[in-house]
């Protein structure tokens, strides 16, 4: 028996980062790994869906109210509810549905604060649209790739970062052509309270495309993927230690202990590849 997905996400946002990465780009990871026993699809809120697993992505799942996903069970399907780094929707208290996480700190935190509820992890893939890592990189060049206002910048530190924005609110490939100048990636953010749920997207990334990463000693899910040994954790998001902590990594590049944080990187590309998060999915959508 075909077993089927429908991915749906919200069509006023289709070019949101959560929207491509965990909709359009998960389900084309699912539709290529997961084998002809599934169909999977992806499709707009709204469409008429029966009998499926509805993986419903993080403003899909907020523009929906109780009646609305109560329409979906009773139609015969089961719901996912992908929250990223967020909380659950309200409604979630009162529709059966499972929460999927996206990262090991929310899926603690929403097993402890939804104890009623099944929650599964479906750790963040690697956006496929990342070119080949190079070679070798030529030279020592520190790059922040995001949103300016999440970087714990300062007129001094970015005379040692180069930032090249990416926009989550609007599709933007320009930035991708650039990840092969840089051999360290730069994650320290200003820390705001759902920092603490993020997935280590930056981590990913940097790991992809074989450099090493800037991130601090507090980011719990930084730490938990890199472990509290990795050599270019940062003590604090004030300007003299963040240069201190630049100036350690050029210090060190080539070295030993660069080649010890390349070796921890290795690792975490090894556990997102497309085939895990694959794994992962089915053996979520398949409890």
């Amino acid at each position: 028996m075909v077993k089927r997905v429908d991915f749906v996400f919200d069509p006023d946002w289709p070019h949101i980062g959560s929207t491509v990465m965990r909709g359009e780009q998960l389900s084309g990871l699912a539709r290529a790994g997961l084998g002809r026993d599934w169909r999977v699809r992806y499709r707009p809120l709204g469409a008429r869906i029966r009998g499926s697993r509805v993986f419903l992505t993080k403003n899909a799942a907020r523009r929906l109210d109780a009646d609305d996903a109560n329409a979906l069970v009773r139609a015969g399907n089961r719901l996912f509810v992908d929250i990223v780094d967020s909380s659950p929707p309200g409604w979630t208290a009162d529709v059966t549905c499972i929460l999927v996480a996206a990262s090991h700190t929310s899926f603690t935190t929403v097993s402890r604060t939804h104890p009623h509820r099944e929650v599964v992890l479906i750790d963040h893939h690697v956006d496929p649209r990342l070119p080949a890592p190079p070679a070798h990189y030529p030279r020592f060049r520190v790059g922040y790739f995001g949103e300016v206002f999440n970087a714990a910048l300062t007129p001094e530190v970015e005379r040692k970062v180069e930032v090249v924005p990416v926009s989550t609110a609007q599709r933007d490939d320009s930035w991708l052509s650039r990840l092969v100048e840089f051999p360290l990636h730069f994650a320290v953010r200003r820390r705001i309270a759902q920092d603490d749920v993020k997935p280590f997207l930056k981590g990913f990334t940097a790991a992809a495309m074989g450099a090493n990463i800037l991130a601090l000693r507090t980011d719990r899910e930084a730490v938990a993927w890199l472990g509290d040994d990795y050599p270019f954790l940062v003590d604090g998001d004030d300007e003299a230690t963040v240069l201190d902590a630049i100036a350690a990594a050029e210090g060190s590049w080539g070295s030993s202990r660069w080649d010890a944080g390349l070796h921890a990187m290795r690792g975490i590309r090894e556990r997102v590849s497309p085939e895990r998060i694959v794994r992962q999915l089915e053996r979520a959508l398949s409890a």
